[in-house]
């Protein structure tokens, strides 16, 4: 009799761990980040650290999109997302990166970018987005300097960028972990880097002169249904334990 009320148990645990882990799978399953409007024929990867150190602000190595034939576009589900500047390298222009809704990065200090105070590197912001293609902006050298004032604005790829942008600034766009293939539709991928050349590609094709880490945050829902798998894995083990 004790042995069956234990394997009972244990029947029931077993079955909340697999109820628990399908709907933690079903919470993700639509989640994460996808690259769009997209064309093989602008595949790149990033082989210069751009001044960045020895792997790069985006890491050597990362495989990714441009702006060529096509604009990609980072498309995101709807949830909360977290924003980190890398760096810019060895650039020097003023160059900017911002979001609707968001804050804004710089890579220098120069008027009309944060009060004109430079971007720290490691700073990061957080955000609901909406599903759809993330609304960022770059804008490179909008002022006098080295390679100013040229203002290329670069919206993301659902705005679709006209082709004389091609002469001025260029942006890639990869998704995390992205360093064999880049994947064009790669669910459950959950992070992706976002970065900026302020001259002319291909002649200019680091990538390394404004970059961003984009990374969802798991909501509490799903780390809820995980807890919830966790804790009834734990009762299993201290179940077969006292048997």
């Amino acid at each position: 009799m004790k042995r069956l009320h234990f394997a009972r148990r244990n029947v029931v645990l077993g079955s909340a761990i697999v109820a628990s882990v399908l709907a933690f799978g079903c919470s993700t399953a639509s989640a994460g980040l996808t690259i769009t409007n997209a064309s093989t024929a602008d595949e790149k990867a990033i082989t210069d650290s751009g001044g960045c150190g020895a792997n790069g602000c985006i890491p050597l190595g990362t495989t990714g999109y441009v702006v060529d034939n096509t604009a990609p576009a980072l498309v995101a589900t709807s949830g909360v997302y977290k924003f980190t500047y890398l760096g810019a390298g060895d650039s020097v222009d003023d160059n900017a990166f911002a979001i609707a809704g968001g804050e804004t990065f710089c890579s220098q200090a120069f008027a009309g970018c944060n009060g004109g105070v430079q971007t720290p590197i490691g700073t990061s912001f957080t955000m609901t987005l909406a599903a759809g293609a993330i609304p960022f902006v770059f804008t490179a050298s909008p002022n006098a300097g080295p390679n100013g004032p040229r203002g290329c604005v670069l919206t993301d790829g659902s705005t679709g960028n006209a082709q004389p942008y091609e002469g001025c600034a260029d942006y890639f766009v990869a998704l995390g972990g992205s360093t064999v293939t880049p994947g064009l539709t790669s669910p459950g991928e959950y992070s992706a880097y976002i970065g900026l050349t302020d001259l002319p590609f291909p002649g200019d094709h680091d990538f390394q002169d404004l970059d961003i880490l984009v990374q969802q945050i798991p909501g509490p829902g799903s780390l809820a249904i995980l807890g919830f798998g966790l804790l009834c894995l734990l009762g299993l083990r201290k179940t077969r334990a006292t048997w």
